[in-house]
């Protein structure tokens, strides 16, 4: 083996992404070293398991797309069993190719594999050579070169702490605990966005992005978009090793004439980015990648075009293009630097945003999946969550998103069977979207009855509670919706402590505030009486509980 390859000591592979055009599994080899029995196999289960379509990201990351649900096990298993990944983190180690001397990639994976709690997207640049090659990837830790010996530094400064080669470990430990202890929060979070002060050295070398041809004792080799097929993939790794680099650039022992494969520093293709688009991403307007290349012949020297299947722009490059084309519902928008050209106007708006609401919904709905922890949901589940999320404004609420296991699918089925959804509040009933609803349910809220004023008076107890009392008649499979009154759920429980007492079908108890809210929803989490679902502590309210009778009522994003 030669001594710039590491085997094993790599993170294991993030959960799968669902995808337009199905599961997408995304691996992480550490320093991007495949033995060529290793890459060859992969190849092999994208063609087998997959749809071939393999794609090498900003990350160092190689993605394997369009794995069926009914595959989606065998194919983890299988890449499991390459010996690809270590028990430990999910965070991902880079290294600048070929500069390792002495293994010290593997000394610090095992270093952040002491510290479980890093978030999944969580990277670390090793970056010693005598240039900054890594300083544009996605890393939240760099290590590079110093003139008195190394530097750790933050992502976005330019400074950071002087070590040794004997230190680092030990500095990267203290670290990595405090950032878990003090910047993860629910499991996410980017060193980016921590305000822990660094000790401060010189200013690293300037950063470069390698060009196609040889470089140390490998041979780069660009892929158009970072796209590849299964086949390329085998072709190439039988000629040996296999190193990715966080520049959809592939590192082989040789140079290799292969259709797919750039040699050339000046190809056209090298100034054009492009997402997967439609079919294979479920937000894109339009296909990308075929227009792209179409367009490549025509750019004109010194430029760049990015195109983009919609307004998330997820293949935006290090630098703004000079071209962009964004495809919406009718068309391809083009701007130059910003400036729209497709509209009457070629001047550049004071505001420019996202117009179509279906877009934005769809872009929502991504950036939640994307930023969220809901890997422990259920599909049902963690539909109800992303919307309960976006109906909040706040990546974190998945925390405290408490099912019980039948609650899902007793709430569904209630619904489709035409229950009636019992709100403790106006604003829970007004705010539930009557079209999502499967059999014209009807929505009742009993507050402001003529009734309950004097009851909650005989009662001794809030109105919000005492409406509670009219519900007896339909509570029966009813589905309950408590988004506003902490009493309202206390006093459910307390009509469900006796025997005789109509049963709901399900329980959503999201009241909000800073007395009785906590614990009554504790309370029902606790000891449920139907199946139940809750948001644990202060928080909950009107928008996220109609936001979960909305997601339960339709399976429509």
């Amino acid at each position: 083996m030669p001594p710039y390859s590491i085997k094993g000591w790599c993170p294991a592979p993030d959960r799968p992404m669902r995808t337009g055009d199905g599961w997408l599994l995304r691996l992480k080899p550490l320093g991007g070293h495949l033995e060529s029995g290793q890459a060859r196999a992969i190849a092999d289960i994208s063609a087998r398991l997959g749809n071939g379509r393999l794609e090498l990201t900003s990350r160092g990351s190689l993605q394997l797309r369009g794995v069926a649900d009914d595959r989606l096990a065998q194919a983890q298993a299988e890449i499991a069993a390459l010996d690809l990944h270590q028990q430990g983190t999910l965070a991902a180690v880079l290294l600048a190719p070929w500069l390792d001397e002495g293994g010290l990639a593997r000394q610090l994976a095992q270093v952040m594999a002491r510290h479980p709690g890093l978030p999944a997207k969580f990277g670390l640049a090793v970056d010693c050579g005598p240039v900054r090659l890594l300083a544009r990837a996605g890393a939240d830790l760099h290590v590079e070169r110093a003139a008195s010996g190394l530097i750790l530094r933050l992502a976005g400064r330019e400074r950071g702490l002087a070590v040794t080669r004997t230190t680092l470990p030990q500095v990267l430990d203290a670290l990595l605990s405090r950032f878990v202890a003090k910047g993860v929060q629910g499991g996410r979070g980017r060193m980016r966005d921590w305000t822990a002060r660094l000790g401060e050295t010189e200013t690293p070398n300037p950063a470069v992005q390698p060009a196609p041809g040889p470089f140390g004792p490998r041979i780069l080799h660009a892929l158009p978009f970072g796209a590849l097929d299964a086949a390329l993939l085998d072709r190439i790794a039988a000629t040996g090793p296999v190193t990715l680099t966080p520049w959809r650039m592939v590192g082989l022992d040789r140079a290799v004439a292969e259709p797919g494969l750039i040699l050339e520093p000046n190809d056209s293709l090298l100034r054009m980015a492009a997402c997967v688009g439609a079919p294979g991403c479920a937000q894109a307007h339009a296909p990308t990648r075929p227009l792209a290349r179409a367009l490549a012949p025509l750019l004109p020297p010194g430029t760049s075009l990015h195109v983009s299947g919609c307004p998330k722009h997820c293949a935006r490059p290090d630098h703004p293009a000079t071209y962009t084309l964004t495809a919406g519902m009718q068309g391809f928008d083009l701007a130059r630097k910003g400036t729209h050209l497709t509209r009457k106007s070629a001047r550049t708006m004071p505001h420019e945003y996202e117009t179509d609401g279906q877009a934005i919904y769809r872009q929502s709905f991504a950036t939640i999946r994307a930023e969220a922890d809901l890997a422990r949901f259920t599909p049902e589940e963690e539909r109800v969550a992303v919307r309960m999320i976006h109906a909040a404004g706040l990546v974190g609420l998945e925390r405290d998103i408490r099912f019980t296991p039948d609650f899902t699918g007793a709430a569904i089925a209630a619904l489709r069977a035409g229950a009636p959804i019992l709100c403790d509040a106006r604003m829970v009933s007004e705010g539930i979207t009557r079209a999502r609803l499967p059999a014209g349910n009807a929505v009742i809220c009993t507050l402001h009855d003529l009734e309950v004023p004097m009851m909650a008076r005989a009662m001794s107890n809030t109105r919000s509670a005492a409406a509670l009392e009219l519900w007896r008649p339909r509570l029966a499979g009813a589905v309950v919706a408590i988004g506003n009154a902490p009493t309202a759920l206390f006093h459910l429980l307390n009509m469900l402590a006796d025997p005789d007492c109509p049963r709901p079908a399900a329980i959503i108890g999201c009241p909000v505030g800073f007395v009785g809210a906590a614990e009554s929803k504790a309370a029902l989490i606790a000891a449920p009486p139907v199946p139940a679902m809750v948001v644990q502590g202060r928080l909950g309210g009107s928008a996220v509980t109609v936001a979960a009778v909305n997601a339960l009522g339709s399976d429509k994003e």
